[in-house]
C-alpha cells in the first residue's frame, strides 16, 4: 500500500502526504486502505486506466468501498484519498467526516492526486468516479484547472454540478455561514453561491472527456436532481442517467456510493461505447 497519494491534513494546502493524519497508509480508514492505493496492482489488459475515487461532503473514501472492490475484481487498479480535512483542532471533533474545507483547496488536492496516480502507475490519463461534491470537483478540475488532458472518463453520482437547494433548506438567495470559518464547502454548494455562479459560467463538459452522470429523482440532498445533469458542449459524449427510471426502486443521495445499482452503472459508465447512452445493467 502506498502512503504517497497527496492529501491535506490541515484543510489548507492539499500538498502533504495523506499518512500525516496518523490514520493508516494513505490516510484512509483500515478497510479502505486494504483496497485503495495498491501500487503493486497490475491492471487487466482491458482496463489499463487507473480509477480515482472522490468522496462527497462530510464523507470519506471508505464509502466507495463496494464499488471499488467490484472494479478491482474486474481488473481495475483503484485509488482514493480523504480530502478537504479541517485544521487538526477542528477535525478531531469530526472523525471520518472530510470534504468540508474550501472547494478551491479541495480541487487542488484532486489535481495533485491525479498527477500522483499518473506517476505511480505510469498512465497518461485517469478515470475519475466522484460522489456529490466529489463529482463537482472533477468538473472544476477539468474546466477551471485545465485538467481535461489528464482524464479519460468521468462518472458522477449525485454530482452537485450546479449547486443545490437542499430540499428547500437552501432555497433562499443566500445561505448562512458555518459557525466554523474552516467549514466552507457546504455553503459553497448553495445554488446561488459565488462559487456555483462562477462554475456555471464555464462549460459543463469538454469533448476530450467521456462523461456519465448518475442521479436520482429521490436524491433529497442535491435538489432539484436535475442539478446533476451535464450538458454536452462542443460534441462531448455525455450520458445523463436517472437511476430510478432505469433500475427501479429508490436511490437516495447519501448511500449512492454503496448502492449496487450505482456500482453496476459506474462500471457501465467506464466501459460503455461512445454514443451508448442507454445502460444495459443495474
Amino acid at each position: 500500500m502506498s502512503s504517497e497519494v497527496s492529501g491535506s491534513s490541515s484543510g489548507s494546502s492539499g500538498t502533504g502526504p495523506l499518512g500525516s493524519s496518523g490514520l493508516t497508509p494513505g490516510g484512509l480508514s483500515p478497510k479502505a486502505a486494504t483496497v485503495f492505493n495498491d501500487t503493486s496492482c497490475s491492471p487487466a489488459p482491458e482496463h489499463p486506466t487507473p480509477v480515482l475515487f472522490v468522496h462527497g461532503t462530510a464523507g470519506n473514501s471508505a464509502m466507495w468501498l463496494p464499488t471499488a472492490k467490484a472494479l478491482k475484481d474486474r481488473g481495475y487498479c483503484v485509488f482514493a484519498w480523504d480530502f478537504g480535512k479541517l485544521p487538526p483542532g477542528e477535525q478531531m471533533f469530526l472523525p471520518g467526516f472530510y470534504g468540508l474545507a474550501d472547494v478551491d483547496s479541495n480541487a487542488k488536492e484532486l489535481a495533485a492526486n491525479v498527477e500522483k496516480v499518473k506517476t505511480l502507475t505510469g498512465a497518461e490519463k485517469v478515470d475519475i468516479v466522484g460522489h456529490s461534491q466529489g463529482a463537482m470537483l472533477v468538473k472544476k478540475y477539468i474546466v477551471q484547472l485545465d485538467g481535461a488532458d489528464n482524464v479519460r472518463r468521468v462518472v458522477g453520482a449525485g454530482g452537485s454540478f450546479h449547486g443545490t437547494t437542499g430540499s428547500g433548506l437552501m432555497e433562499g438567495d443566500e445561505l448562512g455561514e458555518s459557525s466554523s470559518s474552516s467549514i466552507q464547502s457546504p455553503s459553497q454548494q448553495h445554488w446561488n453561491s459565488e462559487h456555483i455562479r462562477t462554475l456555471n459560467a464555464f462549460p459543463d463538459t469538454d469533448p476530450r472527456v467521456v462523461y456519465t452522470s448518475l442521479y436520482s429523482a429521490s436524491d433529497g440532498v442535491v435538489t432539484p436532481f436535475t442539478s446533476s445533469m451535464l450538458e454536452s458542449v462542443d460534441g462531448a459524449d455525455v450520458a445523463d442517467v436517472e437511476v430510478q427510471a432505469v433500475c427501479g426502486g429508490r436511490v437516495n443521495h447519501i448511500f449512492m456510493p454503496q448502492n449496487p445499482k450505482i456500482t453496476a452503472l459506474v462500471a457501465w459508465g467506464l466501459e460503455r461505447d461512445r454514443g451508448d447512452h442507454t445502460p444495459t445493467r443495474c
